[in-house]
């Protein structure tokens, strides 16, 4: 599958910060909308309607775009992804039905931390100090904000740390699927 990286498509800053804004917003609608919906329905019926409704707006798009991304070259990654996909669901509505909402997003926050020590693993990338310095920051203001202690802790905290080991696998995995796989594919 061919993708076009053409610089025309690579340097719209103003525009991504827009879609980064966007997305955050919604992200944050979700996670408020999930806590809602946790203390009304049972854990299972709204994992199910999150992943139904994800499967269907998605596989909508892909129809209206191009139907061949249904299909994959790598199918073992897939099946993978979708494994932890279903650990990342379970950990984030565990944190939302149990614990604070701000110690949720704090904890979904050391998402990109993990995603930058998971680059150097998987990815063979190195760290410069900078970036180190503020992994390490990254870390204390999680630490901060989750306050762990044992008079304080949830198991389900240990769900959300969960969720943000997923999502990093989840962001490593697409990072090197990209150059095969659409971006439709890789979330479907």
């Amino acid at each position: 599958m061919s993708h076009d990286h053409s610089p025309a498509l690579r340097h719209h800053p103003v525009q991504g910060i827009c879609f980064m804004l966007l997305a955050s917003f919604l992200f944050a609608l979700a996670d408020a909308l999930g806590k809602q919906l946790m203390g009304q329905y049972p854990f299972m019926q709204v994992i199910w309607l999150r992943s139904v409704l994800g499967v269907l707006f998605i596989g909508a798009a892909i129809l209206l775009t191009n139907p061949g991304q249904f299909t994959s070259r790598v199918p073992r990654w897939h099946l993978a992804r979708s494994v932890v996909g279903i650990m990342l669901t379970t950990g984030i509505f565990m944190g939302l039905k149990y614990i604070p909402l701000a110690e949720v997003t704090a904890l979904v926050f050391a998402t990109p931390l993990l995603v930058a020590l998971h680059a150097t693993v998987i990815m063979k990338e190195r760290i410069g100090r900078g970036p180190l310095v503020a992994i390490v920051l990254g870390f204390v203001g999680v630490l901060l904000v989750v306050r762990p202690s044992p008079d304080h802790f949830h198991y389900a905290h240990l769900f959300v740390l969960g969720f943000a080991c997923a999502s990093a696998f989840m962001s490593i995995t697409a990072r090197r699927l990209s150059g095969t796989e659409s971006i439709f594919t890789l979330n479907f």
